[in-house]
């Protein structure tokens, strides 16, 4: 799956679970993959408004994704003019880790069997000590 429709699924999925808890989301700017050594992250600046309790439910959602992200930069406001479920606005940065399909080939797992069909590099011969 092409990391363009893994982030038009991602992008529904928040959606839904934002809608399902009354968060009208203002702003959801994707940026560029931040890359590690085994992994690769998907960062998104995301705003919206909500009441607390709805919020709260949402990130609660998160915390039990079938994906490891996390949210930094964090910041909320109470809004001026409230409403029964609109009483604060939230800004923070999602990051959805994942492991692209090129390194699942080619990174062997821990049993020493290569992951996902790849292939396990040679030994490494161990040197004489001096």
């Amino acid at each position: 799956m092409s990391r363009y429709v893994t982030a038009a699924v991602g992008y529904a999925w928040f959606q839904d679970r934002a809608k399902s808890n009354g968060l009208v989301l203002s702003h959801f700017n994707p940026k560029e993959d931040v890359q590690q050594d085994n992994y690769s992250g998907k960062k998104i600046e995301v705003s919206v408004t909500s009441g607390f309790a709805g919020l709260r439910a949402f990130f609660d959602q998160l915390a039990h994704y079938q994906r490891i992200v996390s949210i930094t930069n964090f910041e909320l406001k109470q809004i001026e003019k409230q409403s029964v479920n609109k009483t604060v606005d939230a800004k923070f940065d999602l990051t959805a880790y994942y492991v692209s399909s090129e390194r699942l080939q080619t990174t062997p797992a821990p049993n020493g069997k290569p992951a996902a069909g790849g292939t396990v590099p040679p030994p490494v011969a161990p040197q004489p000590a001096k």
